[in-house]
């Protein structure tokens, strides 16, 4: 895996990727893509607030989120949700505004989390 570019865009086959065409699918469809915090890609915060942004510039802050699978994993850079105030604060500091951090910091999972639990009640 290239530490250079964002996880979800490698071009290798790896159970915790997903391919753009791929996560545009999902986005057109009102999904959420999350990046997984992982520390072997994303070798500091900084570099994992990029990779955030330039996904939320492919498909828009209401289609992406933390990934949060964090618990017993090795080498994160978000290693519990104590460091979710690090990266809002890093992000807001690059322009993101309030309303697309709530969109990012979970946000956007409790939408579609509601959509789903509705859809579920309907059938």
């Amino acid at each position: 895996m290239s530490g250079s570019q964002p996880h979800y865009a490698q071009r290798i086959a790896s159970a915790r990727s997903i391919h753009l065409p791929l996560a545009r699918k999902v986005a057109a469809q009102g999904g959420v893509i999350g990046i997984w915090a992982n520390g072997f890609s994303y070798r500091t915060l900084e570099r994992y607030a990029d990779a955030l942004l330039e996904l939320v510039s492919t498909l828009g802050a209401a289609h992406v989120g933390i990934g949060t699978d964090m618990g017993g994993m090795t080498k994160m850079v978000v290693p519990t949700y104590r460091e979710f105030s690090d990266l809002a604060e890093l992000m807001a500091k690059r322009g993101v505004d309030t309303a697309d951090l709530d969109r990012l910091l979970g946000g956007n999972y409790i939408r579609v989390l509601k959509q789903a639990l509705a859809a579920a009640v309907k059938t």
